[in-house]
């Protein structure tokens, strides 16, 4: 029987947050764990309990998570166990609860070592909604001298947006938002004597930066 020494350290990286669809090009590495002929060391992501994704490198596909937080585990696995693959193990288990059931520390009868939540030994990943804004495709044309009914925009705002703003993109634009340029509050644009002569005029739907200017989701626009 082999004396046990796994030992899975720490993951190494600061937390995350990314806004929902986002991969950012993070590698999760481990400090201090034991990864060397007689152990093998693998990375796992879970939403809560529940295995989601493994590997040995630390690249996960973070573009599929929906918002909420995640945790990244590390994993120290003894060579000397059955199955002696860390992958072969961890396609047999679900959940993080298994893992440490099967730890010979708890009572299990594998020479394991998992990363602990609560001594800080893991990294958290937190993504944020992003926010969405939408505007009818089909936009339409009007006499220079009328006002555009900005019902007929279609304008709409969703995911983590709570408020959003009208404008023009064009620069010179001298039309004015009626009563004002707020979503919602605005019900018409007349179009200036710059507008006129241009012959169109650009209406853009902006929300609210969702989660502030440090945030990973930037404001919505259309």
């Amino acid at each position: 029987e082999f004396p046990c020494a796994s030992e899975a350290g720490e993951i190494a990286n600061e937390d995350l947050t990314i806004c929902q669809g986002d991969d950012p090009e993070t590698i999760f590495t481990a400090s201090g764990a034991q990864n060397d002929a007689e152990y093998s060391f693998a990375f796992i992501l879970t939403s809560g309990n529940d295995i989601l994704a493994y590997n040995i490198d630390g690249d996960f596909d973070l573009s599929a998570l929906t918002p909420g937080t995640y945790t990244v585990y590390g994993l120290s696995y003894a060579t000397f166990n059955t199955p002696a693959s860390v992958t072969d193990y961890l396609a047999t288990v679900t959940t993080i609860a298994e893992i440490i059931a099967d730890d010979t520390d708890n009572g299990g009868e594998l020479c394991l070592d998992l990363t602990d939540a609560g001594e800080g030994q893991t990294a958290s990943i937190i993504v944020n909604e992003p926010a969405t804004a939408s505007l009818i495709d089909a936009y339409p044309t009007i006499c220079r001298t009328k006002v555009v009914q900005l019902s007929e925009l279609e304008g709409a705002i969703g995911g983590s947006a709570t408020s959003a703003t009208w404008s023009v993109l064009e620069g010179d634009s001298d039309g004015v938002f009626s009563p004002g340029n707020v979503f919602g509050t605005a019900t018409t644009f007349k179009p200036g004597a710059n507008d006129a002569k241009r012959g169109y005029v650009t209406i853009v739907l902006t929300t609210n930066d969702p989660d502030g200017p440090d945030g990973p989701c930037p404001p919505a626009m259309d």
